[in-house]
């Protein structure tokens, strides 16, 4: 097996982590909005900002 540089060890570690936050949906980055029982979508970290959102679906497949 080769070896791996760090930087692509943590990648492997974050997209295998079942730690990593992903609410109800089994899609990272899709929850349920919680007013209205939507699925809401969002991208994390884009251009300096937080979060970028997506809008809000009716199935949970966005």
């Amino acid at each position: 097996m080769e070896r791996a540089s760090k930087e692509e060890y943590l990648a492997s570690l974050r997209r295998q982590s079942s730690g990593f936050s992903r609410g109800v949906s089994k899609y990272r980055g899709v929850a349920r909005h919680h007013h209205n029982g939507r699925w809401e979508a969002r991208i994390g970290r884009v251009y300096g900002n937080k979060y970028l959102y997506l809008g809000t679906y009716s199935s949970g497949g966005v």
